[in-house]
């Protein structure tokens, strides 16, 4: 039976880290029965993000049935385990009964087993993330209280999605249940207490030495003073995403960057974070009996007595990293500003070579040109010294005494001619 693995997230669970691994190792996986395939290049959207994996593709570049039928197929021609990764499916494809179901007919003939690898966060996190991605990204002004009110439209694509049961039966529906490999995503649930050990153990296999392992975290977070200074930032009214990124992005994430904590240390209180995960408890249990086979139903094992006292950033706080970073924004524009100086002498020097250059080649051409004139006098003399001589020897009378002669040797010559 051949199995094709598709890994759809969800966002924010260490995608990055996972992907950057399997690209890594993708060699050594097909050694050991894994074929991860690369991705199709893309131009929609901006390109290819950091999540995207070898399968966004699939919600990014419209194919037709038969298209999608024949790369999936030539991928099995490699392995008979084939894995697939991008979050994409996971935000982007709303009817995913219809999706899967697609995929499933697509390889009828080829008794292909799909399993689906799902990682879950606490949907507080999950929310609180993407809105730190937002405001970091794409210029989101509003508080995170005001995100946080589910009857405000703002990040309405993440929030329909925090209902992980009913968009987990959709798919099981289709692969079944047991196909829907679900994983929370926490330290303390993972298997060797990290997420690429415990990945590999749903595919069977154990992370040893031969393996390339991550080095860095491809999607760090930044503190919450960081993250209030670039939101009050973005309430700019000349603020464009281009520009703002061009001014202050990679600063910040150098200077804001949250170097204490693995995670981010939420903004809100333990109580509104209580509060908000009442909304999905009834979910979660259900997740964990269905798909964990957790008889105490809990999903979610880590406390939460880290936020107990809230993290809202206090104005101190808030003052200090504006003061850093904006040190830090000046200290680059003056080394900015240093280089284009440095610039500008070294082309002031190549102007002045340049010049120099210049003049020297114009005094070549002044005497090249003199002495183009002085020749050209020369010759003209000669020429007409010899026009002279010509017009005085056609003149004389033993030029016209031997006209006779020339004209009879300029027939013989002619004739000559003609009868060779």
């Amino acid at each position: 039976m051949k199995e094709l693995y598709i890994h759809i997230g969800t966002p924010k669970t260490g995608t990055s880290t996972i992907q950057h691994f399997l690209e890594n190792n993708r060699k050594l996986l097909l050694r050991k029965g894994i074929y991860y395939p690369k991705g199709i290049p893309y131009k929609k959207w901006g390109g290819n993000e950091s999540t995207a994996g070898n399968f966004a593709w699939v919600t990014r570049i419209e194919k037709s049935d038969e298209e999608l039928k024949n790369i999936l197929v030539d991928m099995f021609m490699i392995a008979d385990k084939v894995l697939l990764s991008t979050e994409h499916i996971w935000g982007e494809v709303n009817n995913k009964i219809d999706f899967f179901n697609n995929i499933k007919l697509l390889l009828a003939d080829m008794e292909v087993e799909i399993k689906v690898i799902v990682y879950l966060r606490k949907q507080v996190d999950y929310l609180e993330s993407q809105y730190r991605e937002c405001v970091r990204l794409v210029l989101m002004k509003e508080t995170l209280l005001e995100v946080f009110n589910l009857d405000n439209p703002i990040l309405w694509l993440v929030k329909k999605n925090l209902n992980y049961l009913s968009v987990i039966d959709d798919i099981a529906y289709v692969v079944g249940e047991k196909n829907v490999l679900v994983r929370p995503y926490e330290d303390c649930q993972f298997k060797n207490g990290n997420i690429i050990d415990d990945f590999m153990f749903l595919l069977n296999i154990n992370v040893n030495e031969e393996f390339i392992l991550p080095v860095k975290n491809y999607n760090p977070s930044i503190n919450n003073a960081a993250l209030e200074m670039k939101r009050c930032m973005n309430t700019s009214s000349l603020a464009t995403r281009d520009e703002m990124d061009e001014l202050s992005y990679e600063i910040l994430m150098v200077d804001g960057i949250e170097k204490n904590n693995k995670h981010f240390r939420s903004l809100l209180s333990h109580q509104q974070r209580c509060d908000f995960m009442e909304n999905y408890n009834l979910c979660n249990k259900e997740v964990a009996f269905k798909y964990l086979n957790k008889t105490d139903g809990i999903l979610f094992e880590e406390e939460d007595a880290e936020y107990s006292t809230g993290s809202m950033v206090k104005t101190d706080e808030l003052l200090e990293q504006t003061i850093s970073f904006f040190t830090s924004v000046n200290i680059e524009m003056n080394r900015k500003y240093k280089s284009l100086l440095k610039k500008n002498e070294n082309i002031q020097d190549d102007m002045s070579n340049l010049n120099a250059l210049v003049r020297e080649l114009q005094e070549i051409q002044v005497r090249q040109n003199e002495m183009y004139v002085k020749e050209k006098s020369e010759f003209l003399t000669q020429l007409d010294e010899k026009q002279k001589e010509l017009s005085w020897m056609k003149n004389s009378r033993s030029w016209k005494i031997t006209a006779p002669v020339r004209y009879v040797f300029e027939l013989i010559r002619k004739c000559l001619v003609w009868k060779v």
